[in-house]
């Protein structure tokens, strides 16, 4: 509520703020309708229902599949689509290292925020309802569906299981990143931890929400 009504009664009073309250009434009016806040409110809800069961659906993935991977066929059809190479040695050789791997990693690390952001963005102001229904939907399955595929294809990724391959990769967030997921999986599986393991490689959910907002965008969006 208070980052629909107050910066946009700010900017349409031109920071006039007698005119705050007048403004903020009207947008009330005309836009906090029962309908937008059952959207909201359900729209929001069932995201987060999916996602913390995806979350510990995610984490229980060692204990009830065990050591059952499959990094070996996966990483062969990598190499098979990429003509015999490896996919990490291509993408290397082509856009080296250094500014371009600080570059996509601070966009790969974008998508963390922007998962809650844009639910929020797509139930408040989507100007029609049901696209704000229609996000959140396409957001539900998307997520259950990898969370499905991960106990139908369980693997830990490349970068755990191939990991010379990236040894020569600078400090960047996304390396970080995958050195916490290292270490948290550890200390779940061995260190006693009742924290959460968020190691799970296929099918690449960061592909496929981001896949799927470019097709809202496209749609929704004029």
């Amino acid at each position: 509520l208070l980052a629909d009504l107050l910066p946009r009664a700010l900017w349409h009073s031109r920071m006039r703020l007698r005119q705050v309250p007048d403004l903020v009434k009207a947008r009330w009016r005309e836009h906090w309708t029962r309908e937008r806040f059952t959207l909201v409110a359900l729209g929001i809800g069932c995201f987060y229902v999916t996602y913390a069961c995806y979350r510990n659906l995610k984490s229980f993935l060692p204990f009830v599949l065990g050591e059952k991977k499959y990094d070996t066929e996966l990483h062969a059809l990598d190499k098979i689509i990429f003509l015999g190479n490896d996919p990490s040695a291509v993408l290397h050789t082509i856009f080296g290292f250094s500014w371009f791997e600080q570059s996509i990693s601070t966009i790969y690390l974008w998508y963390l925020p922007l998962v809650p952001v844009l639910v929020a963005v797509w139930t408040i102001w989507s100007r029609n309802i049901s696209f704000g229904y229609w996000f959140v939907t396409s957001q539900v399955i998307a997520w259950t569906l990898g969370t499905a595929s991960y106990y139908m294809l369980p693997a830990l990724g490349p970068g755990f299981e191939y990991s010379w391959l990236y040894a020569d990769i600078g400090d960047t967030g996304a390396a970080q990143l995958l050195k916490s997921l290292f270490y948290s999986r550890t200390n779940v599986l061995w260190g006693g931890s009742d924290g959460l393991q968020s190691t799970a490689a296929f099918a690449s959910l960061h592909t496929a929400v981001t896949l799927l907002w470019a097709l809202m965008v496209q749609y929704t969006v004029r």
